[in-house]
């Protein structure tokens, strides 16, 4: 807009000036500061799981405008949560850029737990987090001795028999029986385990309860 200013009317040119101004800028949308929305669709948190299983994920996110978030702003994480006397946690596994996916199931001992995560991140940097917690499938394994009343290992600890370990279906434990004992003044020699195993070996669990004996003979 072109504008003649003469000296009686320098006021009104001035204001037709900013009026021009203000009405040839473009004004910009102002960036949203709403985070979008993480959506897992599977797995639900009803699906448990033994050592092994492939289990498949997929999910979703939209952002404040209610747009798709793209599989490059989605990232998913795979953790063991393990809760011996306090609960710690594991990275296991981690899928970046993909809407869906798989992953098998990991060894690790009980109490534990998996969780599932997945962030979206919308265009403007902001992020949402949705996670699933995926609880294993169990079993009782039990140790006994004859005699009664050996100590020995199992996975990073010892027991004395008989006792009993709740495990992770398709989990994989050491147990280890010492070949000679003591016992009321009677020297014992380690005989065979109830498996045909040696006595120091991997007992991988079923999904049955399973008791195992050690035989010592003196």
């Amino acid at each position: 807009m072109r504008c003649c200013v003469r000296a009686s009317g320098v006021a009104v040119a001035l204001a037709v000036l900013a009026l021009a101004v203000v009405a040839c800028t473009p004004v910009k949308p102002s960036p949203s500061t709403s985070p979008p929305t993480a959506v897992i669709d599977s797995p639900t948190p009803d699906v448990t799981w033994k050592v092994g299983d492939t289990i498949t994920f997929a999910g979703s996110g939209i952002d404040a405008q209610g747009q798709p978030i793209p599989p490059s702003g989605m990232s998913w994480a795979l953790i063991v949560h393990h809760c011996s006397t306090s609960c710690h946690e594991h990275g296991v596994q981690s899928f970046p850029g993909v809407a869906d996916g798989s992953f098998v199931a990991p060894g690790h001992d009980y109490p534990s737990y998996l969780e599932l995560r997945l962030t979206v991140t919308d265009a403007g940097g902001l992020s949402d987090v949705a996670s699933v917690q995926l609880n294993p499938q169990t079993v009782d394994v039990t140790f006994q001795s004859n005699p009664s009343g050996v100590t020995m290992g199992f996975g990073s600890g010892t027991a004395t028999t008989p006792f009993t370990r709740t495990v992770i279906v398709g989990s994989i434990s050491s147990v280890s029986a010492p070949t000679t004992i003591q016992m009321s003044g009677t020297q014992y020699t380690f005989d065979s385990w109830s498996d045909g195993q040696p006595a120091s070996h991997l007992v991988t669990a079923g999904a049955s309860p399973t008791t195992y004996t050690a035989d010592y003979k003196p």
